[in-house]
């Protein structure tokens, strides 16, 4: 069971937010599925292919997706 501190907590998006989570969220979490997979299994190696992982994250827009979470989770939860 992962420290609560480490859950991310329920966040309202608003329309364009969620729309592009909609867009953004699958490509990346079908890739982190396929690629824990692969690292498991050894068809990829942690030491050889993480940077590899993660420009392809970085080409998916992870950081778009981190910036709309943050923006989500500052609206509802920072201090006004």
């Amino acid at each position: 069971i992962p420290d609560i501190k480490m859950v991310l907590p329920p966040l309202t998006y608003d329309e364009k937010q969620a729309n592009n989570l909609a867009v953004i969220s699958n490509p990346i979490n079908e890739y982190v599925t396929e690629a824990t997979a692969r690292f498991i299994t050894g068809d990829m190696d942690i030491e050889k292919d993480w940077d590899g992982y993660i420009n392809e994250l970085e080409k998916l827009d992870l950081k778009e997706m981190l910036e709309i979470y943050q923006q989500a989770y500052d609206a509802k939860y920072s201090e006004k």
